[in-house]
């Protein structure tokens, strides 16, 4: 592959919608009375939203959520609550970590040829602080490989 082919790889843009990130069955979110107020207030000024962040307030002119061009899942931060109004519930600590393209199940790992994380006596609120916290492994591995590409064999 020549450099041009690689840089242009980089260039292309995501497939998955931010909505496909919900595939675990889980039953809907119970909202509070703020977080159902916040969702209300995304609906009215966000309508193109439908994975909005309702850890950031709407009211405030800051909402966030998919991206409008491709609806392409945000960067996850540590305090990122995405919540998906199709299934009426936040993203869950898997599949949060499963975003940065972590073998957060069996299934996963079976696909990417390694073990799964050992992730069983983490609480959910620590694993989602950890998938903010991260940087996908599709990130890593393009500055990997562009600095790869950027190195002068030296001969001896």
């Amino acid at each position: 592959m020549s450099l041009a082919e690689f840089l242009s790889m980089l260039k292309m843009r995501p497939q998955m919608s931010a909505l496909s990130y919900f595939w675990q069955p889980l039953p809907k979110s119970i909202l509070s009375k703020t977080q159902a107020e916040n969702l209300a207030c995304y609906k009215r000024l966000y309508p193109h939203l439908t994975v909005p962040d309702l850890d950031q307030l709407a009211r405030t002119g800051r909402g966030r959520g998919e991206i409008k061009e491709d609806k392409s899942m945000p960067t996850l931060t540590t305090n990122t609550r995405l919540f998906s109004r199709e299934h009426a519930r936040y993203l869950s600590a898997v599949e949060a970590l499963a975003c940065q393209g972590l073998p957060s199940t069996k299934d996963l790992a079976k696909a990417a040829g390694c073990r799964p994380l050992c992730i069983d006596t983490i609480s959910d609120s620590q694993l989602y602080r950890m998938a903010g916290n991260s940087m996908s492994l599709r990130c890593v591995g393009a500055i990997e490989m562009a600095a790869m590409m950027c190195l002068i064999p030296i001969s001896n």
